[in-house]
């Protein structure tokens, strides 16, 4: 406007307006600029190993005691260190700009899908910018660590503990690592490293254990500081707690913490975490049952320190100062890891215990604050995790309640499959094709049906077997918003879509509710009425005579699937099947008749807790019926 206005020659009252406006537009960009600049400046940086903790306080902002002193250790505490996330993270489709340092996220373990060149000379962790202050305040000459993943963070650490131990499931990535480590002369004789291949279960159950096995022995009093940022995170939560890997007063950090939803830290132990625009960074303080520090804590740090100063060592004060202003970050249902000795239950069909459980070791358990189970793992977590499959499956564990022959069948080395049809809300589709069904050889001739079909893309089970591998099948669905939607997406030469619900007998049903969580008996403001027919009577319509999967998922109704389907004229191969705690608390015993149900009709339970709380059963003379 001001060349515009220069060569015209513009005068008059709206030119001198225009130049009143400009003028005070650039005044303020000049303000805000130097604004800006004053704050880059007071960021605060990573201090070194020796400094203290680095101080974020302001004269408008310092945390005092009650009183107004200083804390007891004549220091003023952080302000609240969550907010001291910097302001000027590059964000790409939700990440760090690779071409950048990114000072306020540090690069270190590989992010998913970016090439070990790209580590170049970046030497901090990829962590927040706080838990990074932390942990260099905390980490001392004279720890020992264990890593599962290696990268920037292992050059890091090199130089701040006596000892280091690492596991990487690349071997291409621990190779770029060592080079650049190499390369930037730092010190590798305290460094101990493993490169284990997960392709295969083998080699995932190999890299959980391989910590346990071959570096805790080295380490008996436990390691100071583990870190849990790469493949199979809640197994090896599980190794670090139930094996005391971790040592009293040792800080796990745990990253994409937000990821690992039912998981928290065991109930006495201390817990802060950090959160920004891109995931969340968890440190846990190991403490042992009834340790009167930990339990004050818990609730009331400054008296903590200030009843039992002895045994606040500096490091330790840090991790406290840290988790007051930070707060605690509890989900409100708190989930607890822990031990847990499971009823033995003592029904018993076709010769062999139906819920038979490890008389040996008791089961590894996390439950809520009511005691209730989220997911369960067997004593050896090692064959869990053999099952693990590219980071989806998220709570899955083998839970085998089936004849030993039955179990070597389906010991699968199959690869995950990688596709964009994979629908599942958490990697279910790609478990059931990878145990059962990766080396079949006739798939256009496979049958699914599900139950709680959606729109017959979100979440959707089916998916990946009809568009993947051209199976044929059977699609229901009730509600009718999500039916019309399903009609569109699925309809074809090899699948049905009905829009019907499922009872033990003819009737109209009354459905209310939209969208996935809507049911049978829900209250909502919507309401519409469906024909509801037992599954028999579904299967001869649809000419469906024997089916491969079976996906059921209705809000707490798959009892009356299971008692309204005619197993003997169709013959069902898997069966995966939503056992939610939440209908448990509805219609208390419901998951147990379930299961008594398909004990009786000579199912089995293959696994327990896939995806989200699903189990997944099966016909164990299956292949003998089809040869």
């Amino acid at each position: 406007l001001f060349l515009v206005m220069a060569t015209t020659g513009t005068s008059g009252p709206r030119s001198a307006f225009l130049l009143k406006f400009l003028t005070s537009v650039v005044i303020i960009s000049c303000l805000l600029s130097l604004g800006n600049m004053l704050s880059i400046v007071n960021r605060p940086q990573v201090s070194s190993i020796a400094g203290s903790m680095p101080s974020l306080d302001s004269a408008n902002s310092s945390v005092r005691s009650d009183s107004g002193r200083r804390d007891p250790f004549g220091r003023s505490l952080p302000a609240r260190l969550a907010n001291a996330v910097s302001r000027t993270i590059h964000l790409r489709k939700g990440r760090c700009r690779m071409e950048q340092t990114c000072r306020d996220k540090g690069i270190g373990s590989r992010p998913h899908g970016h090439s070990p060149d790209l580590m170049g000379n970046v030497f901090e962790p990829w962590l927040h910018r706080e838990a990074i202050q932390v942990l260099d305040y905390f980490l001392g000459k004279s720890m020992v660590g264990l890593e599962w993943s290696s990268g920037s963070s292992t050059k890091w650490l090199l130089q701040r503990l006596a000892r280091l131990y690492s596991v990487e499931s690349s071997t291409t990535w621990l190779e770029a690592t060592r080079k650049a480590i190499e390369a930037s002369s730092i010190n590798t004789s305290n460094w101990e490293c493993a490169g284990i291949g997960v392709d295969t279960a083998e080699g995932m159950a190999e890299y959980i254990a391989t910590p346990r096995l071959v570096f805790f022995p080295q380490v008996p009093e436990g390691f100071d500081y583990v870190s849990v940022d790469g493949d199979a995170r809640e197994m090896c939560l599980l190794e670090i707690v139930k094996h005391g890997m971790l040592r009293p007063y040792g800080v796990l950090l745990l990253d994409n913490a937000e990821r690992q939803i039912p998981f928290s830290p065991p109930q006495h132990w201390l817990h802060v975490s950090f959160q920004n625009e891109i995931d969340e960074t968890a440190l846990w303080m190991r403490c042992e049952h009834g340790d009167p520090l930990c339990l004050i804590a818990q609730r009331d740090i400054d008296s903590a320190m200030r009843e039992f100063p002895a045994l606040v060592g500096s490091r330790y004060r840090s991790f406290l100062e840290v988790r007051k202003s930070s707060g605690i970050n509890f989900p409100s249902a708190n989930p607890q890891i822990g031990i847990k000795e499971e009823e033995k239950e003592k029904n018993s069909y076709e010769g062999f215990a139906a819920g038979r459980e490890s008389a040996t070791d008791a089961s590894f358990s996390v439950t809520d604050q009511c005691n209730c189970p989220h997911l369960q793992y067997p004593g050896d977590s090692a064959n869990a995790s053999m099952f693990y499959e590219d980071s989806k499956i998220s709570h899955d564990s083998v839970f085998f309640d089936c004849p030993p022959e039955v179990k070597d069948l389906y010991v699968s080395k199959a690869v995950a499959p990688r596709s964009k049809n994979l629908k599942s809300q958490a990697g279910e589709d790609a478990y059931i094709f990878r145990h059962f069904f990766h080396n079949v050889t006739l798939q256009h001739e496979m049958r699914f049906i599900e139950i709680g079909a959606l729109d017959g893309v979100t979440f959707s089970n089916s998916f990946f077997f009809e568009m993947e591998l051209h199976w044929g099948g059977v699609l229901i669905e009730a509600e009718t918003k999500n039916y019309a939607k399903l009609e569109r997406h699925r309809r074809g030469n090899k699948v049905i879509p009905l829009h019907l619900a499922v009872c033990e007998s003819h009737q109209i049903l009354t459905f209310t509710g939209t969208g996935p969580m809507a049911h049978a008996g829900a209250s909502s403001r919507e309401t519409t009425t469906v024909a509801c027919l037992p599954m028999h009577e579904i299967l001869k319509m649809a000419r469906l005579h024997r089916v491969d999967f079976y996906s059921i998922d209705v809000e707490g109704s798959e009892l009356k699937v299971i008692l309204s389907h005619d197993f003997h004229s169709v013959p069902v191969h898997v069966i995966l099947i939503e056992m939610r705690s939440v209908d448990e608390h509805l219609l208390p015993g419901c998951n147990a008749e379930i299961r008594r149900a398909l004990w009786a009709r000579k199912f089995c339970r293959f696994a327990k807790s896939v995806g989200h709380s699903n189990e997944v059963w099966i016909n164990p003379h299956w292949h003998n019926s089809r040869v």
